[in-house]
């Protein structure tokens, strides 16, 4: 029977992959409960805590350290891209620079006439990247996720740089 350790940083990432976790679960949960379209954004701000969230059974299984290193720079970078994301989505919102012009439709039927395909086009609801639809303390989703990212990133390299300092004393 393996005999699991429970290091500082195998808990730290535990929490952070939760973390992940439960911000993608919220950010889904209010959209549901308060009927807000997601934005081409907000759906791209939620794949690297989805990643990050899958970083965790990994870390879990694999006991060599270098297998453990790869994963927290996986992590690492998870937060960097969720934090970028996030980031240039709140200035979106802010107003600082243009956001995505193209819109989409998830229909593609081609059996449509152009009076149809023009009804349905203009039927169809288009969620805007720099429109805020709901706010929590002052803030967006994008606004909390760009925090929110940022301190989970710097958690991710506090354990990258524990886990290098361990390697190197051990050594």
């Amino acid at each position: 029977m393996k005999n699991y350790k429970l290091s500082t940083e195998n808990i730290t990432v535990t929490l952070l992959s939760l973390g992940s976790l439960t911000l993608l679960l919220l950010a889904i949960g209010i959209g549901i409960i308060l009927d807000l379209q997601a934005c081409k954004l907000c759906l791209y701000a939620r794949w690297p805590h989805f990643l990050a969230f899958l970083i965790l059974p990994l870390y879990q299984i694999y006991e060599f350290i270098i297998y453990k290193v790869i994963l927290v720079i996986a992590g690492t970078l998870t937060m960097v891209a969720s934090f970028l994301i996030s980031g240039y989505h709140s200035g979106v919102e802010l107003k600082i620079w243009e956001g995505p012009t193209d819109c989409s439709t998830s229909s593609t039927n081609y059996d449509l006439s152009v009076d149809e395909l023009l009804d349905q086009i203009l039927s169809t609801p288009v969620t805007r990247c720099d429109e805020v639809p709901w706010d929590f303390l002052y803030l967006s989703m994008a606004n909390w996720n760009t925090i929110i990212s940022l301190i989970f990133l710097i958690i991710w390299l506090r354990i990258l740089n524990k886990l290098l300092f361990k390697r190197v004393i051990n050594f």
